[in-house]
């Protein structure tokens, strides 16, 4: 492919791979022969990549065996509501009634790394609605996996697990956002997983699963004491005529069957025990996986070097002289191909001048403008080995997000009902997809829709427009507002 492309692989700093076995393996591998051929490229494991994997080994614990089946049961919740029109149609019609907020439920898929947290969320907010329309659909069509789901559903360690869940992954979903973002450096990889870990640790001092769990459980006793009166009032119903009132068996049986209902009704309550087991189970999450990031994302300590061209950081060792000289060493060791005409000593040179340009001139900016401004300016041209540092730093990648994200983007947009649309068509597409707003607003949609409007001749309806019309006589794009601003969706976001 370099041949064909006409690319130098001289000049090829790293590679950022997804951790497949055919990519990242030690032997035979396209990363292992590009490294025998060319010592000095970093290979970087993804870090959202290595994240995705740490959620995943975290809940393989046999302790944390209730938290994965509750994911299995929100899984066969959503197929079960997605493979048929009529039991979605059934839950909207339900979700419509309530005055209470729905979300729509999601796919839990181990490979994207926020689908599982909105799954669990939609699963919180939706169970008294999923409650009521497995009901209805056991009761109409006797369907026994509605019947199962209904039950599975109703026990409190599924619900005191969702809400283990949900305050989990809020934090590596905010953690996986930070890693998605093109601007991130190597200088705030560490930083970020600090941060996601002291927030595990305050979940878990704090008690907040526990507050959420009780804050939010008037809603589901409520509910499930209906479910109890319902069935109460069925078995009345259902009591045959013929008994005598005085019978002593169907007075022992009505006996038996109240003192049931009262334990049911019970069991519906919060009590000290389910606390006690939901703060156990939690805190073994917690634990598992900050053991887990600590595995995965702490084995890659060579691109850490990077963290010199910080000004923060320089401007907080202003005072000790030796600060970035091991780094600087390692990165000279690694590139030693490409500064092997630079001496030990010549480069300790350069970064002594470089830091004194960190702390003075650059201590406003971020990290990658820093190394911009190093590798770009003219003033930096005398210091040759920095140049090409900043360079390396700039070019490094840390995940490979943007480019996964991109055949996502082609794989909803080329459809197979769209299975004709053209390389041309499909790459503009793409690209606005990728790299358009992420919001956008009426007066910008009307801007476009005018440019649009006005780059040719446009015809007005679907009508075929007559060969003899001018362009006077056509309708100016002002008149045209008020019937695009009624008509297309996509102008009020």
């Amino acid at each position: 492919m370099s041949d064909y492309q006409d690319l130098d692989l001289n000049s090829l700093i790293g590679i950022c791979v997804d951790g497949a076995s055919n990519m990242i393996g030690c032997r035979h591998t396209m990363t292992s022969k590009i490294v025998e051929k060319y010592q000095s490229v970093i290979i970087v494991h993804c870090c959202t990549h290595r994240l995705n994997l740490a959620s995943l080994d975290s809940i393989n614990s046999r302790d944390l065996q209730p938290l994965r089946h509750a994911e299995a049961i929100v899984q066969q919740l959503w197929h079960f509501f997605v493979a048929s029109p009529l039991h979605a149609a059934i839950l909207a019609e339900i979700q419509s009634q309530n005055e209470q907020d729905y979300l729509k439920l999601k796919s839990v898929v181990p490979t994207r790394w926020l689908s599982c947290w909105e799954s669990v969320v939609a699963a919180i907010v939706d169970l008294p609605s999923i409650w009521i329309a497995l009901d209805r659909i056991w009761n109409s069509k006797y369907d026994s996996t509605a019947n199962g789901l209904l039950n599975q559903t109703k026990r409190k360690q599924f619900i005191l697990s969702l809400f283990i869940l949900k305050s989990v992954l809020q934090q590596l979903k905010i953690l996986s956002l930070v890693f998605q973002q093109g601007s991130l450096t190597f200088d705030q990889v560490p930083a970020s997983i600090q941060t996601c870990k002291a927030e595990l640790l305050k979940i878990k001092t704090s008690q907040e699963i526990i507050e959420q769990t009780r804050k939010q459980w008037p809603i589901y006793e409520a509910e499930l004491l209906k479910f109890i009166q319902k069935e109460i009032e069925e078995r009345e119903q259902n009591r045959k005529i013929s008994a005598k009132k005085n019978d002593k068996k169907e007075q022992e049986r009505i006996q038996k069957e109240k003192e049931e209902f009262d334990e049911k009704k019970a069991a519906c309550k919060l009590d000290e025990d389910d606390i006690n087991w939901q703060l156990k189970i939690s805190n073994i999450y917690i634990d598992e996986t900050i053991d887990h990031i600590n595995k995965r994302l702490d084995n890659q300590k060579f691109i850490s070097n990077f963290s010199i061209f910080n000004p923060q950081f320089a401007t907080l060792n202003i005072n000790n002289e030796n600060y970035g000289n091991n780094e600087v060493l390692i990165l000279k060791s690694h590139f030693n191909k490409q500064l092997q005409h630079l001496k030990d000593e010549e480069v300790l040179k350069e970064w002594r001048a470089i830091k004194q340009q960190l702390i003075l001139n650059l201590n406003q900016l971020e990290t990658n403008q820093a190394c911009l401004r190093i590798a770009t300016h003219p003033s930096y041209s005398t210091f040759p080995a920095f140049k090409f540092l900043a360079q390396a730093c700039l070019t490094l990648p840390i995940d490979n997000c943007w480019p996964e994200r991109g055949f996502s983007h082609m794989k909803r947009i080329k459809t197979p009902s769209r299975n004709r649309l053209g390389t041309n068509m499909l790459q503009y597409l793409m690209n606005i997809k990728m790299n358009g707003w992420p919001k956008l607003t009426g007066i910008k949609a009307l801007e476009i829709a005018e440019f649009w409007y006005k780059e040719k001749d446009r015809r007005t309806s679907w009508k075929k427009a007559s060969e003899t019309e001018t362009l006077e006589e056509q309708i100016p794009f002002e008149q045209l507002k008020l019937n695009i601003n009624e008509v297309s969706e996509f102008i009020f976001e």
